[in-house]
Formats: C-alpha cells, sequence, structure tokens
C-alpha cells in the first residue's frame, strides 16, 4: 500500500499537523510506500527536517516500509531548485527493509555516510547536485543497489562539482551489481556520455540514461 501526505490550498496544515498526520494514520502499519509532497514553505526556510527526524525517532512504526519518496511536489508547490532538504544520515538504519529512496530538491541536502544492505534503486530529483552529495555518494556502501539515477543539474541551480566526481560513481567497484544508470540534466552531457561509454561498469548496464 502507497499514501501520499501532503500540504495544499485545501488542508492548509502546518508541517507539525502533518506529521501528526502520518503518524496517526491508521493505514501506517500496512504501508510499504511512504510519499511526502509540500511539507510547508519548502523554498524559504522550512526543510524536510522534522519529517526525517520523525521517522527516525519513530523506526519501530516505519521499519516495514520499501519505498520512501521525500519531495514529491509539482512546480505550482515550489520549484525544483528551490526545494530545502534535509540530513538523512540518520534515515538508513531506521529503515532496514527500504529498497527503494526518492529524494527531490537537493538545496541543503545531506546524505551523510550512506550505508545500506537492501537498497535497491536510488534517484535524487534537483536543478543541481552539490559537490557534497556526489561526494558521499562516493563513498556509498550500498552493495544490493541496482539502479542509481541523479539528475545532475547546471551550476546556476546548485551543481558545482566536476567531470571527474561524477564519473567517480560509474564504477564497478562501487557499485558491483548496478545494472541501471541514469546521469542525466547535466551541462556535460556529452562528456558524460563519452565516459560512460569508456568506463568499467558499461557491460554490467541493462540501462544507460543521459
Amino acid at each position: 500500500m502507497n499514501k501520499r501526505f501532503n500540504i495544499d490550498w485545501d488542508n492548509e496544515l502546518t508541517q507539525e499537523q502533518l506529521i501528526n498526520l502520518i503518524l496517526t494514520d491508521e493505514d501506517l502499519p500496512k504501508l510499504r510506500s511512504l510519499t511526502i509532497g509540500n511539507w510547508g514553505d519548502c523554498w524559504e526556510d522550512e526543510t524536510c527536517q522534522p519529517i526525517i527526524d520523525m521517522i527516525v525517532e519513530n523506526a519501530p512504526r516505519f521499519t516495514h516500509l520499501e519505498s520512501l519518496f521525500i519531495g514529491d511536489m509539482e512546480s505550482e508547490d515550489c520549484e525544483i531548485s528551490w526545494i530545502k532538504q534535509g540530513n538523512y544520515s540518520r534515515l538508513y538504519a531506521a529503515l532496514p527493509n527500504l529498497k527503494e529512496l526518492i529524494i527531490k530538491g537537493a538545496s541543503d541536502l545531506r546524505l551523510g555516510a550512506i550505508h545500506h544492505e537492501k537498497l535497491e534503486h536510488l534517484e535524487i530529483i534537483s536543478g543541481g547536485i552539490p559537490s557534497n552529495v556526489l561526494a558521499e555518494l562516493q563513498n556509498a556502501q550500498l552493495p544490493a543497489l541496482k539502479t542509481l539515477k541523479l539528475f545532475l543539474g547546471v551550476e546556476g541551480y546548485g551543481f558545482d562539482g566536476s567531470l571527474d566526481d561524477v564519473m567517480a560513481l560509474a564504477s564497478k567497484d562501487l557499485f558491483p551489481q548496478l545494472t541501471h544508470l541514469g546521469l542525466m540534466n547535466s551541462e556535460e552531457q556529452d562528456d558524460i556520455a563519452r565516459r560512460v561509454l569508456e568506463s568499467n561498469i558499461l557491460p554490467q548496464l541493462n540501462v544507460l540514461e543521459l
């Protein structure tokens, strides 16, 4: 079962009320997939950190989750480059059965030390992924990862890495089970394509998105 929680013009909830709505939802014990949309004034100082902290602090109630999408919102809610994200470093241990993590927005994003035995799909949708996030991905321990999709974005919207930072992720040694790689929406798309075609990860890929 999937459920989406969101603040919109109809309900006009505060983020605190949204969190309470999630925690008191009668379907929470049955959820396999949780989607978080607009959590408030996400283009100003209201990040999703309280929602991440809520999951961590109530971990026994979320351990059954297999899919989590934080930031599922359209441009009418918030432009992608304005979405204020959060620190995910404590989330991995709180969700041991998580197979899919999708994050939209990369402003203020911190992945931390990424270690998860079961995560198969990691996707970051952004206008610009900062170099600190690319560095955290380079140190990730995700032995089960099959799909990595990154909307890299452009310098004007937060991307400040190098081509080498990006290509460090196209390594069979880093992600031995990876079969689907997406390195998209970059100003250096032609160079990325050329380098991926020369990389040691190419033979194991079934899907390559550029």
